[in-house]
């Protein structure tokens, strides 16, 4: 398919709280032997601006963008097809402030029948919202496009619910690619999978993906990363989700950091199994933890991070600190300080974890020791995954109840709660001390 975004306001608005109505149409083109519901996107390189009058990739008004596309493609009446479509991008505009603008678009494909292809044309329209992240980012607009930073995060089968994720992913490896600005720690992130399901889903259908070991001839040891989908709809040909997220790696400099996203999927309840019958495209927003912790803090961040629906309003926190057979995470300032919890709202039940302040020391081998940590009415338990160059990935998992800490309020439920952490470390792999992050998600 090939088509324009246009609108007649402007996508950068007086101030990011402005939205913009838009239009996307353009050329659609489907293959009449593949009569099923099935998923379409585009790419960074595809997904951008440009201005026609000085063939540069700006918008008319000045700014730019590029980012991803994806959707559905839903047949139904002969002639017409349903088409869903979600857009993230980053975008630079004209006084070079940069962030993160969304859209959902909905719409149809008309076409005819031309014997080898279905063709005709298609119309969407949405909203844009966007999120201003950075003031003068020092990137002029016209050279967005060749400012990204890639990273892949490779998935096994996925950990549980209802639908099963094989060992592959869309005419691709098994992998979520993100992709941020040069020079920042925040992104876009998009992911094509393929799976089926044993019995037809529930609209509250659920899944998991989590980190890769070995598989499809590919090995990752230096990243943990996990990506939970909460469905709201497996009904007429089309599955929905929203999605959070967790990772951690140290494939350059150690970092952690949270997602969000959706997943929209096509799906032909008489050609399902256990192990195809569905396709799916995953976009969304991805923030490292000093930089969330970081929007979380004020009024004028969480404003923005709510536009992408981040869940940022801090409902706990806890400081959690313990000991193990060689291992210290509880004198001093050691252990996991100021662990903060997120929910979308006021007193509300957590979704997101996250502090940038892990510590401990160690007199052995710490890899694969369970430390068991306590406080803030809380218990978990920190592993340390690998430990080598300087760099480390550990694993958290726990539970309990919040005593406090909430801003303004506290939630007092019962919680659990998993994630990453990454950072670095002094001495050798049996003695020294280490520092980092981490961050997980929450329920």
């Amino acid at each position: 398919m090939e088509y324009h975004f246009g609108s007649t306001d402007s996508l950068f608005g007086t101030s990011s709280s402005s939205t913009a109505s838009i239009t996307l149409m353009g050329k659609y083109t489907r293959d009449p032997s593949y009569p099923w519901n099935l998923v379409w996107w585009g790419e960074t390189y595809q997904i951008i601006s440009f201005n026609y009058f000085d063939n540069t990739y700006t918008a008319y008004d000045g700014g730019s963008f590029s980012g991803y596309l994806g959707g559905v493609i839903r047949t139904g009446t002969e002639g017409i097809d349903a088409l869903d479509v979600h857009w993230y991008a980053i975008y630079i505009d004209a006084n070079q402030n940069a962030g993160i603008v969304k859209a959902n678009l909905s719409g149809e494909g008309f076409y005819t029948d031309n014997g080898s292809a279905f063709e005709g044309i298609l119309k969407m329209s949405g909203t844009a919202q966007r999120a201003e992240l950075v003031q003068g980012i020092g990137i002029l607009p016209a050279d967005l496009v060749n400012s990204y930073d890639t990273e892949q995060v490779y998935y096994a089968a996925a950990a549980s619910g209802d639908i099963t994720f094989p060992t592959a992913g869309i005419s691709t490896t098994p992998a979520t690619v993100l992709k941020n600005l040069t020079g920042e720690n925040w992104g876009i992130f998009q992911g094509r999978y393929y799976g089926g399901y044993a019995s037809l889903p529930p609209p509250n259908w659920t899944a998991a993906i989590e980190d890769l070991t070995e598989a499809a001839g590919i090995f990752k040891n230096n990243q943990l990363f996990r990506i939970e989908f909460s469905g709201a709809q497996w009904s007429d040909g089309k599955g929905y989700a929203t999605s959070l997220g967790y990772g951690a790696t140290t494939q350059s400099t150690p970092a952690t950091w949270v997602s969000i996203g959706e997943l929209v999927a096509g799906y032909d309840a008489d050609r399902a199994n256990a192990t195809q019958g569905w396709q799916a495209i995953h976009t969304g927003a991805w923030f490292e933890t000093n930089v969330f912790l970081v929007f979380a803090d004020t009024p004028a961040g969480r404003a923005e991070l709510q536009r992408l629906n981040v869940p940022c309003v801090q409902v706990g926190m806890a400081d959690l600190k313990g000991a193990a057979s060689g291992i210290d995470m509880s004198s001093g300032s050691y252990g996991m300080s100021g662990v903060k919890f997120f929910a979308p709202t006021t007193g509300g039940k957590p979704q997101i974890w996250a502090t940038n302040s892990v510590s401990g020391a160690y007199t052995s081998s710490p890899v694969n020791v369970s430390v068991p940590l306590a406080g803030g009415g809380l218990t978990a338990s920190f592993t340390m995954q690998q430990l080598s160059a300087s760099k480390w990935l550990a694993t958290v998992n726990g539970s309990g109840a919040l005593t406090g800490g909430g801003n303004p309020a506290t939630y007092t439920g019962s919680i659990q709660f998993k994630g990453a952490g990454a950072g670095t470390y002094t001495g050798t792999t049996t003695s020294g001390t280490f520092s980092g992050t981490a961050a997980g998600i929450a329920q």
